[in-house]
């Protein structure tokens, strides 16, 4: 998202980057930014609008964006920054030799979520269940490296399931309903929704609903102070 600050840090990055090699944006290199902010139809209309623009190199961050720039163009190099699974997802043949116009960077792997399970086990032993909470929509990855991940054997078996929401409302309620129940655990797939829609700026402050007033008459006489009726009469709990 444009206005996340932590994208404006990699943006940035990139562009010091770029300057340290000398293409400067405006002089000895145009480029062209596009955010869609995890909407899979900005996703789907951006990436025919940058392969219309006929670039040298297009660098995709994150797996729906690779996904559509692959169904649009298998000519124009695509730097992928990064991206999931890229060989089981079909992105490229082999990491050592991708064999296509993609390339780049990964980062999330079945076993990746394995390892995620077994640290869980470890900081909380009677841990019996492991939700995954993702997007299908812009990480139906997900679904393919659970399906994945169950036909494993695992060391310290934990039942997992997948949590699928498609707005911040199912959000809510779906992480509100998984805390109801005991022993279970939640973890995050990185995907375009869900990095979205962890912006402190969309959680409304709180503030307190309940105030409670208590006084403790006992340390009150062993300290020789001696508080009157009034205050005394409007406590809502005296410990004498």
């Amino acid at each position: 998202m444009e206005t996340d600050a932590e994208s404006q840090k990699r943006i940035s990055a990139f562009r010091q980057s770029f300057e340290r090699l000398g293409w400067k944006d405006g002089q000895s290199v145009h480029i062209e930014y596009r955010w869609a902010a995890g909407k899979m139809d900005l996703i789907e209309q951006y990436a025919h609008e940058m392969v219309a623009l006929n670039p040298e190199v297009i660098l995709a961050s994150g797996t729906p964006v690779v996904a559509a720039l692959q169904k649009t163009t298998s000519s124009i190099p695509i730097v992928c920054a990064p991206v999931n699974d890229p060989v089981d997802l079909g992105f490229v043949k082999s990491l050592a030799h991708p064999g296509g116009n993609i390339t780049g960077f990964t980062y999330i792997e079945p076993e990746l979520i394995t390892k995620w399970m077994g640290v869980l086990k470890d900081a909380t032993p009677d841990l019996g269940r492991a939700a995954l909470l993702f997007n299908p929509a812009t990480a139906p990855f997900y679904r393919y490296f659970l399906s994945q991940i169950e036909t494993q054997h695992l060391p310290r078996p934990i039942a997992l399931e997948e949590m699928p929401v498609s707005t911040p409302a199912e959000m809510e309620s779906a992480v509100a309903v998984l805390a109801q129940r005991p022993g279970g655990s939640l973890m995050v797939g990185p995907d375009p929704f869900t990095i979205v829609h962890i912006n402190a700026a969309d959680l409304p402050v709180q503030q307190p609903t309940k105030f409670e007033f208590v006084v403790n008459l006992r340390a009150a006489k062993r300290l020789g102070l001696s508080l009157p009726p009034n205050l005394l009469s409007i406590a809502d709990e005296v410990i004498e």
